[in-house]
């Protein structure tokens, strides 16, 4: 058995320095991999539970429409009926009214009488409350507590 030649010491070290570019470039590739599938799992998982909402009769709102409807200004009837695809003209003819009734209520929530609500929320597939605005905070939410009498004694006790 011989022993191998010495490799010049510059020569070894691009060497190892290519073999860690080659290794970072198989991480890189890797990780753009794993990106790729946990957005693929995320869409599988999204389809399986519109699936599931489908067969059990529920409906189940993506988040990014969930965030819209949450924010403030929101206009939970225009939101809802893009979400599901409609124009102005087909929601209004599958509920029953006017589309200058639906207009309206798209441009200031909130508005409109139960029965209306009641018939968009039908032809939407969701509650009558998905389609009011959120709720503003009640001014006594953010109120800073007091302590009461009987506190301030029980701490002097």
């Amino acid at each position: 058995m011989s022993n191998p030649k010495p490799i010049p010491a510059h020569i070894a070290l691009e060497e190892a320095a290519q073999a860690c570019r080659d290794i970072g470039a198989g991480f890189s590739r890797l990780g753009d991999a794993l990106d790729t599938l946990a957005l693929e799992a995320e869409e599988h998982s999204d389809r399986n539970r519109a699936i599931g909402a489908e067969q059990d009769g529920s409906s189940t709102l993506p988040l990014e429409v969930f965030k819209d409807l949450c924010a403030e200004g929101a206009r939970p009837i225009r939101i809802l009926r893009k979400w599901r695809g409609l124009t102005q003209a087909q929601l209004a003819k599958s509920a029953g009214i006017r589309q200058a009734s639906l207009s309206a209520l798209e441009a200031k929530p909130g508005t409109g009488n139960v029965e209306t609500l009641s018939r968009l929320a039908q032809a939407l597939e969701v509650a009558v409350d998905d389609l009011l605005p959120p709720a503003e905070p009640s001014p006594l939410e953010d109120a800073p507590l007091e302590d009461s009498p009987r506190d301030s004694e029980e701490a002097a006790a």
